[in-house]
This record gives structure tokens, sequence and C-alpha cells, in this order.
């Protein structure tokens, strides 16, 4: 849909109609086209988006590994303020970042109800996951906000509920880390991208916005994301390195743009999703995930 200008309420209006048909979109609007300069790059990342919304996957990052590894990011989305509605979903990858699926359920009030819904939408989204792709190997489960006590005790319930037999890793993904990394021997002090610091076996310290081919062109003192291996996960502690690497590659295959921000897909996919909830509002989000037809496509870039 083209516009002329960027409008808010009539934005929302048409996207809520199509989303809720099954009907994927992209809004452009005409003052981006209209400058020369500007144009390849906005025609370039319109194209990226719309192949992706359809369904396409522009590209992945090669993973060597025999075994078929699911990665599961767990989000929430709350009303502003926390008042009225809370909102669970799950994305879910392939180990080299393909997205296959996005699993949610209706917005409820409590925040009781949605800790008890949290287990049977894992249960339901593996089931899909498995129905589609077999049987995984092993399972990874990135938190993009910090969870709870109870939201650890549901995913631990879904995932004995299901009984497979498969290792599993519970991984706290924390971008606000308090902690900051410098490289006193480059003149900008910001160390190159990908630099990993291990605090232990199970923490460690990733920088995804770092110095890229020498430079960095973003200002400021880039944030570190501070990266935990849960305790109850049953994979071996030798498996953490990789999985610290499999965050960073996963920061590569981020389809928002050609040049979009260093964040994991998983953590930044959920964060897409967290704005359209908010955006719409909760009976606009039943009817979207109601029809099932946007499961399976990145719809929300």
């Amino acid at each position: 849909m083209i516009i002329p200008e960027r409008a808010e309420e009539a934005y929302r209006q048409c996207k809520t109609i199509l989303l809720s048909n099954g009907v994927p979109c992209q809004f452009v609007t005409a003052v981006k086209l209209q400058n020369p300069s500007q144009r390849p790059w906005v025609l370039g990342n319109i194209a990226l988006a719309t192949y992706a919304k359809v369904g396409g996957t522009p590209w992945v990052v090669a993973d060597s590994a025999a075994q078929q590894e699911l990665v599961m990011g767990i989000s929430r989305a709350q009303e502003r303020g926390g008042k009225r509605y809370v909102v669970g979903f799950v994305t879910l990858f392939n180990q080299e970042g393909d997205f296959l699926l996005l699993h949610s359920k209706s917005p409820v009030v409590a925040w009781e109800d949605y800790v008890s819904g949290l287990e049977e939408l894992i249960v339901d989204a593996y089931h899909e996951y498995e129905n589609k792709f077999g049987t995984a190997e092993t399972l990874v489960i990135h938190f993009h906000k910090r969870p709870g006590y109870k939201e650890l005790e549901a995913v631990n319930n879904a995932l004995n509920h299901l009984g497979r037999i498969m290792p599993y890793a519970l991984l706290h993904l924390n971008e606000f880390s308090a902690f900051r990394l410098f490289d006193s021997a480059h003149s900008s002090h910001v160390p190159q991208a990908g630099l990993t610091v291990n605090l232990s076996r199970h923490r460690a310290l990733l920088l995804l916005d770092g110095r890229q081919k020498g430079k960095r062109n973003r200002m400021g003192v880039p944030n570190v994301w501070d990266i935990g291996l849960d305790k109850r996960s049953t994979m071996e502690l030798d498996e953490f390195p990789r999985l610290v690497t499999q965050v960073q590659r996963f920061a590569k295959v981020n389809w928002r743009g050609f040049n979009a921000r260093s964040l994991p897909v998983t953590i930044n996919y959920s964060k897409l999703i967290c704005d359209q909830v908010l955006d719409m509002g909760a009976a606009s989000w039943n009817s979207i995930i109601g029809n099932g037809k946007l499961r399976d496509k990145a719809w929300f870039l």
C-alpha cells in the first residue's frame, strides 16, 4: 500500500483489516520514494521485507551440525502500565536461523492466566513443528524478557509434558547488562563485533554492536549482551560456548532490512511482535492469530 505520508491511524486500521484476513502487507510512503538518492536502498528494503512477509527465506547462516536443533524464542507483550492484558507468544527457528512458525494465545487479563497458558502454548508450538519438520534432537529456548519463577516452571512442565528425550538449554539473553567492553588498542575504544568474554562456564558477555571492517557507524558506548545458561537446562555445559556463538550468528539473519541492527532474530522479532500487539490491541490480535493463515510467515517485519 502506497500512502502520501505517514498516517498512524490509517496505517493501523488498514493493517488490522488485512492481517485479520490473513493478508500480509507492506506500507510505503510516497515521500520515501520521491528521494532519488535514497530510492535504491528504500526499494531494496521493501523487496526484502515483502519477500519475507509472503513466506520467502532471503538468507540463513550455514550450520555444519548434523543434528536437527529447534530454537524457540519465548516472550510476552503487556499493555503499557501492565493493567489490562498480557499476550504470550513463541517464535520458532531452525539452527540456521530460518523463521518457521509463530504461535500465540488470546490475550488474558490476569498474570496467572498467562503463566498457566504458557505451558500449553509451548506444547502446541512444538507439536506443529514436529508435524511439519520432524522430531528435534535438541532444543534451545531464548527468553526475551527475564522470566519469573512461574514462567520457568511452566516451560519445564511443557518439556516434561512433551515426553521427548532430548537435551534442552534455557538461555537468558539480557541486552541491558551493567557491563561494558572497551578496546584500549583502538582509537575508538570500541571492540570488534563478536567479542566474547566468559564470566563462568554458564555465563558470558557478547558484543554484537562492535566494530565491523574497522569502523562502527553508531555513536555512544555499545551495549553488551549478558547471556546465561539456566541451571534447569539438561544440555551439557560444554555446549554453552556453541550456544553463545549461535546467538551471534542469529544476529546476522535479521530480515528487517539489509542494514538492520545487530540483534538476534529471536529477540528482534519478539520486539516487533510486541509492537504489533500493543499497537493493534487485544481484539485485533485475536482475529489475526485466530485464522492461522500467517503463522508461518514473518508478516510482522
